[in-house]
């Protein structure tokens, strides 16, 4: 990964300007055989945008302990003409990132289990063994970082392919599918009216959460709705 070096550099810099730190575009996570392979993509690091022009590949083992994905960014090196700011893929032990460095997700994984990126439901994202989990990785929005777009999206089509006719939840789906990336304060906004939470500032994992938390009382809704539908066809009968 390199700094746009090759761009122009005014224009990249003004366009997102005031977007915060965090994945611009790209830098999905796939697993190939025992390699994690991360996609071609842009992130913005202190300021500074990175791109990766390429796929890169780490190479990963059981170790039934936390381990991290994450970009090491070092100081940058001077030449004559310009500066470069190359950047370091690693895979390391614990949950903890040093101040040059960024999460591309995390996993624990059991000796002989084959690590995923699949998501089936839900809980999925919060599976503690071998599935990547990417509720703490920063997704760069205008202003502050947000969620990642896989777990927005997963929520919106949920409620919009269950029973509810709540309006406001059925609002909130459609306007997070239009976006590729949904503002935080908006999921905040939506999370303390749904859920009559306090005004603050919530953690990614925070935020997580209470979005499973509704997931499971739509779930509820749904299943109450068909025990009716059932006990409504057995007196018709």
């Amino acid at each position: 990964m390199k700094n746009l070096r090759d761009f122009p550099r005014d224009v990249v810099d003004l366009y997102f300007a005031d977007y915060s730190e965090g994945v611009l575009a790209g830098s999905a996570l796939e697993i190939v055989g025992e390699e994690i392979v991360i996609q071609a993509g842009l992130i913005k690091f202190n300021g500074r945008i990175y791109l990766l022009t390429e796929a890169e590949r780490i190479a990963y083992q059981p170790t039934n302990e936390d381990m991290i994905i994450k970009i090491k960014f070092p100081t940058a090196e001077e030449s004559n003409e310009f500066k470069t700011w190359d950047s370091e893929l690693l895979l390391s032990s614990g949950t903890e990132l040093a101040e040059n460095e960024f999460e591309l997700g995390r996993f624990k994984l059991r000796e002989g289990a084959k690590l995923r990126t699949d998501y089936n439901e839900f809980s999925d994202f919060a599976t503690e063994y071998n599935t990547v989990n990417i509720i703490h990785v920063k997704y760069s929005n205008l202003g502050k970082f947000t969620m990642h777009p896989l777990i927005m999206d997963f929520f919106a089509h949920k409620i919009l392919n269950s029973d509810t006719d709540n309006q406001f939840d059925i609002s909130f789906a459609m306007q997070t599918l239009q976006a590729r990336t949904v503002s935080r304060e908006l999921i905040k906004s939506y999370l303390t009216r749904k859920l009559e939470l306090t005004q603050k500032s919530y953690s990614n994992l925070e935020i997580y959460n209470y979005l499973t938390q509704i997931i499971r009382q739509l779930s509820r809704y749904q299943f109450k709705n068909t025990q009716m539908k059932r006990e409504n066809k057995i007196l018709i009968d």
